[in-house]
Parts: structure tokens; sequence; C-alpha cells
């Protein structure tokens, strides 16, 4: 996304890309070999017609405290520091802050992400994700995913879950724009300090709100999620997609990475007929010009039970 700055200079857009590629290493340990992406019957279809992932909208996805957990934990940091902290040069960038963290606005925010677990025949996820009964699993090779979405502009993370390392990350955020509001160029440019700080702060929360969306609560520990996330530009000529669901539209993107995506099985989630399921998976492979000997097809180990 590109932002026609009043005070911001280039060479203050340079200082802070290091602030991304800093970060990016905390998201992106030792993978595992394997992602599962849980879906119902109707998107995997969808996805191995067009070869293509779709993404949901951040605002979009399935609950919204979750967005909203990363963004409430950097708010608590800032108004500790307002409360605590008296340092005329830096209330404005807090004060700002506070403002604007008070409100965030997710439904305009222009991330975009896609979904993945380690975990292969999860019931959590059959149930959140794969509504109920007839959902699927997609198996993809992560190494191949996340060097395919990189000519796509999209990153894969994983999410951070621990405590610790998300008390040092936010840490690391505040002190990192204390430093940048006093010492980058455009501060002088500046008529006075609230200025600044409007336009700072609205630059500053655009560099990092790609990792907002990688840390949430211990809670969700058990799904060992990993996303894709992809930053929608206003000038993007990739098409929105919609959906109609119970409570809203939601705004969807399809990724298209670069290659063929990288599947190496399927999971047939609990149903009442998985055999049947699963012929029809491998004839819906073989139209998507898959290999159906190069992908497994299992059946969930979950068992289906009607409600």
């Amino acid at each position: 996304m590109e932002f026609a700055w009043k005070y911001i200079t280039e060479a203050d857009e340079t200082a802070t890309i290091d602030i991304a590629r800093d970060y990016m290493p905390r998201f992106a340990p030792l993978p595992p070999t394997h992602l599962y992406h849980y879906t119902t019957g109707e998107t995997l279809i969808r996805i191995i017609e067009s070869g293509k992932l779709w993404s949901t909208q951040i605002g979009c996805l399935n609950d919204t405290a979750e967005v909203r957990y990363a963004v409430e934990e950097l708010h608590k940091r800032v108004r500790a520091k307002l409360e605590n902290a008296h340092q005329p040069e830096t209330e404005p960038l807090f004060r700002r802050l506070d403002e604007v963290l008070a409100t965030p606005q997710l439904e305009t925010a222009g991330l975009f992400i896609a979904c993945f677990s380690e975990q292969k025949d999860d019931l959590s996820q059959w149930r959140a994700y794969s509504g109920g009964e007839g959902g699927y699993a997609i198996q993809f090779d992560l190494r191949r995913l996340a060097k395919s979405g990189l000519l796509a502009e999209s990153l894969l993370f994983k999410v951070e879950y621990d405590v610790e390392k998300q008390t040092l990350f936010l840490d690391d955020i505040i002190k990192s724009a204390e430093q940048h509001f006093i010492n980058c160029e455009g501060r002088q440019r500046a008529p006075n300090l609230d200025e600044w700080a409007r336009e700072f702060v609205e630059f500053y929360l655009w560099r990092i709100e790609i990792f907002t969306a990688l840390l949430k609560h211990p809670a969700f520990m058990a799904e060992k999620e990993w996303r894709f996330v992809y930053p929608f530009r206003p000038d993007d000529e990739t098409p929105l997609c919609f959906r109609q669901r119970q409570s809203i539209m939601s705004r969807h993107l399809p990724l298209k990475l670069e290659g063929k995506l990288p599947i190496t099985g399927i999971v047939i989630g609990p149903c009442r007929y998985p055999q049947l399921s699963r012929t029809a998976v491998a004839d819906l492979l073989k139209k998507g010009g898959y290999d159906p000997s190069l992908c497994t097809l299992e059946i969930s180990n979950v068992p289906y039970r009607v409600v």
C-alpha cells in the first residue's frame, strides 16, 4: 500500500524497512514437513478447479476476538507508558497510539489471511473450519508452499502463542516506535510533535500490521496454526470475491501462487459416506491435473456422529 506522506522521508521509509526484516525470523522457525488447510467440500472443489487458495480479509475471520488480541495487548503497553512515564518528547506518540488502538478498524485493514495447521486430523479443526460433516483437510508440502507464495507477495508465518515471546516482541515494538519517532527525519519537517505523531503512528502501524495477525491467545495453542498473510493494496488488480455468511458478507482474495499448488494429500473428514467421498476426491484431483498416485487420500479417524 502506498501513502502520500507529508513528513515521512524516503530515508525514514528505508530505515523502518528493517523493522519487518528483523521481526520476520521470529515467526519462521524450522518448519514441519506438512501443513493442513481445513475447509468445506465446496471450497475444496473451488481450490482444485481454480488452482488458487482463498484468503479472507482479517476482519471477516471466524472469530474477530482472536484478531483483536494482539492489538489489545499492544494497547495495554501504550496505556502503561502514558500512566507511568512522563517524557514530553514521546508523550504525543503514546497519546495518538492510545486513540488509534482504542478503536482498531479491522473492517478496513488491508490484510488477507489463509490459515493452516500442523494438526493432521483434529476434531476441533473439523468442527470449526469444515462445516462439521463433509469437510476436508488439504495436505501441503510446507517448504514448497512457502516458496510458491513469495512471488505472489504472500508470506507464510507460524502463529506465536507463547506469552513470554509475545511480551518480548511487543516490548520491542514499543521501544522501536519510540526510537523512530524521535530519530526519523520527518520529525524535523513537521510543524509540531502532535502533527508529527498523527502521521508517524499511521506510518508505523502500517509497517508492523502484518505481525498483529500472528499473535494469538495461548488458549488456541492446540491449533498449531500457520498463516499466509497477503497485504492488499488499493491498486491491486486481484479481484475481490464475496460470500454471504449467516451474519456478514465476507471479503476474500484468491491467491495465485507460483506454479501448481503443492498438494500432497487430502484427508476426508467425518461423514456418513467416506468411501464415496474418497472416490470423488480422486476424480476431482484428476480433473485438476493432479496425479492421485502422488497424493495420499486418507479417511479421518474421528468417528462421524449425527448430532
